[in-house]
């Protein structure tokens, strides 16, 4: 290390009283939280002046003369340090707070525009269902600003639950709107639903008094085949036809011939009602009834005919399947009645104009919540705007120049008697060093205490270099 020459004593006495002078307003603008005694060099040093020997004057001169820079050094970096500590707002607990306060102010412009859906018969449940989610997540954000902490990342997890919850709404209602808009353009005139309902009426009227022709005719034919079983108990076992000679009444018998051919022509007559089936306005809203009618008509054709097929014998007629196809046709007739009955009058065009004021509506209403949304996420993900990698890269800054600054500190002369204030400011500068190093591992945005530690440690620093200060100027009393 080079040595400075011997420096007169007025000199050494310039450069000590300007390193006390530094030394105590740097460590006097803030009351010392500590009570921890500090090591104060030897009582010898400031009481009674003795002479030193020539070299060791020299070295003492080195020694003050880079204090006194060192302690401007020092002094740079706690005012650097500090003003970017103080830029640092956009990481302050307080920032967050502010800013959680002004999403939830915000959002209730979501719920508003929610509110102002047009609400017509057939977007009232989309409207509802967008109100609902809009209400719980305006609330989650509402338990987010006044509950808030550093790192509980609970509340914004609700937060996010909630506006996954919309995001669920908004494409249910999206679906909805496509098949209504579908629905209205494929909806009836109010004449053509007007023509379908008069159509099926009179077609379910026919059906129906077809199906009550039947059971007339059913009735009849058991009534009279209990006649011809009688009469063929008379006579004995035969065949039925031959036993219609034995009837004691002719005409019962000849009526009971037409009862039997009548089933028989029961197919052909059907036939008439499936053909006005076929007939029904093909209307879309009304397709999946007319193809349910078409089938069951189907199938009660081919019970009938499977009927008429079957009177090779007489005594039994296989009308089980028959009433299992009729009771299926009135069940369809019955439902088909209430839906085609509840076809709309109303005008398609009307319906879609309306329709299309919802969708205006509701993609104005989308537009603001995927804005805030966007707001919102962009604050998470710069936490609010407080950079942490910039703030990082800085503490590793400010890390590497108090690690030089300590190099710097240690390089001082380290004669014995200088010893005990070089260890004084060795230590001030190493408690520093370690508090900016931790502080660089521990910090996180917007905690409050973050900063408390270094703090701590910049007092009790400051604090012995004071004591060094002050050592350094009992030592020079020792010089003549």
């Amino acid at each position: 290390m080079r040595l400075i020459g011997p420096l007169s004593f007025p000199k050494l006495g310039l450069l000590l009283a300007a390193s006390l002078a530094v030394a105590l307003v740097a460590c006097n603008s803030e009351e010392d939280p500590f009570s921890t005694p500090v090591v104060v060099p030897e009582a010898s040093y400031a009481i009674f002046p003795t002479t030193l020997p020539a070299n060791a004057r020299a070295v003492t001169d080195d020694f003050v003369e880079q204090q006194v820079t060192l302690t401007g050094e020092w002094d740079a970096l706690h005012r650097a340090f500090d003003h970017w500590r103080t830029g640092l707002t956009d990481c302050h607990s307080s920032a967050a707070y502010e800013a959680l306060r002004g999403f939830a102010v915000d959002f209730t412009v979501v719920t508003q525009t929610a509110r102002g859906l047009p609400r017509s018969s057939h977007t009232l449940t989309s409207a509802d269902a967008l109100i609902d989610a809009a209400q719980q997540e305006e609330a989650a954000y509402r338990t987010l600003r006044d509950r808030w902490q550093p790192n509980n990342l609970s509340f914004f997890e609700a937060v996010e639950q909630r506006g996954a919850h919309s995001s669920n709404v908004q494409k249910r209602v999206v679906d909805n709107v496509t098949e209504l808009r579908e629905q209205f353009e494929d909806a009836p005139t109010p004449d053509e639903a007007e023509q379908l309902r008069q159509m099926f009426n009179d077609l379910r009227a026919e059906w129906k008094g077809f199906h009550d022709d039947y059971e007339a005719l059913l009735r009849a034919a058991a009534v009279l085949q209990d006649q011809v079983r009688s009469s063929v108990a008379s006579v004995g076992e035969g065949n039925t036809r031959l036993a219609l000679g034995t009837v004691s009444s002719q005409a019962a018998g000849e009526e009971l011939e037409q009862v039997l051919e009548r089933f028989a022509e029961l197919p052909r007559e059907f036939e008439l009602i499936a053909d006005d089936v076929d007939r029904l306005p093909y209307l879309k809203v009304a397709e999946a009834t007319i193809d349910s009618m078409s089938e069951a008509a189907q199938a009660e054709m081919e019970s009938l005919q499977a009927l008429a097929d079957s009177f090779e014998d007489m005594n039994v007629l296989p009308t089980t399947r028959v009433e299992v196809s009729i009771e299926r046709s009135e069940d369809v007739l019955a439902e088909a009645s209430v839906i085609i009955k509840g076809i709309d009058d109303e005008d398609p065009a009307e319906n879609l104009a309306k329709l299309a004021g919802f969708e205006n509506s509701y993609e104005q209403l989308v537009a603001k919540w995927g804005d805030f949304h966007s707001q919102f996420n962009d604050w998470r993900k710069t936490e609010g705007g407080c950079d942490r990698t910039k703030v990082l890269g800085d503490l590793d800054r400010f890390t590497l120049e108090f690690a030089e600054l300590g190099l710097k500190v240690r390089e001082l002369p380290q004669a014995s008697h200088l010893l005990p204030i070089y260890n004084l400011l060795t230590d001030a500068v190493e408690r520093e060093e370690g508090a900016i190093r931790a502080l660089r591992n521990s910090w996180r945005p917007f905690i409050i205490d973050v900063f408390k530690a270094a703090d701590q440690e910049r007092d009790y620093s400051s604090r012995l270099r004071r004591e060094a200060g002050i050592a350094l100027q009992a030592l020079a009393e020792r010089f003549p």
